[in-house]
């Protein structure tokens, strides 16, 4: 969560809102298995953000 500290106003979430692409595990797969991507999102809704996902290969059903 370093990335999340480094951000303009530090890390503050409260409100903001948030992109993220890619949210795979493995590039070119739907597979979200112990993906990096949960853990910051779950950090980014705890901290109070929003989160706005995109990721081609990954079907709403697997999120």
């Amino acid at each position: 969560m370093e990335k999340l500290e480094q951000m303009p106003g530090g890390g503050e979430l409260q409100g903001r809102k948030v992109g993220l692409l890619g949210l795979s595990f493995k590039p070119g797969t739907d597979d979200l298995r112990e993906a990096p991507s949960l853990e910051i999102i779950r950090e980014i809704l705890l901290r109070g953000g929003q989160v706005r996902v995109y990721d081609p290969l990954v079907k709403e059903e697997n999120f």
